[in-house]
């Protein structure tokens, strides 16, 4: 009768540390950081080319992400998703991104294989006037 509560309990401590495990060398996380944001702010209609680095672990560039930028209006809830692609160093993508009017926008990087990450919430200014 004992035994059969000690199979239990290694049965159900081995689950759990396969659980664990398997979390562990799924890949982890990554963190994304953008290059730079133009000096001035954002303006609709204005296509952006917004470098970013992916880092596995906040540390190591990575290579091989399937990764876009998607912009959403706070207000309308319209989406625009812009694809990155590889640029230069390692771990290094561009997107060309153009938010279609001004207002609030949430913006996030998608780092597949890794989780989504939030950038927050941008203001985007009015369609630049010509002279």
């Amino acid at each position: 009768m004992w035994w059969s509560r000690v199979a239990a309990g290694v049965a159900c401590a081995t689950v759990a540390l396969l659980t664990l495990t398997g979390s562990a060398l799924a890949g982890g996380w990554a963190v994304t950081t953008i290059d730079a944001l133009p000096e001035g702010g954002f303006q609709a209609g204005q296509t952006y080319r917004l470098g970013y680095t992916i880092r596995q672990h906040g540390q190591t560039p990575f290579d091989g992400a399937k990764t876009t930028i998607a912009i959403t209006s706070a207000v309308s809830g319209e989406r625009h998703v812009f694809p990155g692609q590889p640029d230069g160093a390692a771990g290094h993508y561009v997107a060309e991104v153009t938010f279609p009017s001004e207002g609030a926008w949430d913006w996030e990087v998608s780092q597949h294989p890794f989780a989504v990450q939030t950038l927050g919430t941008v203001t985007v200014g009015p369609v630049a006037m010509s002279s």
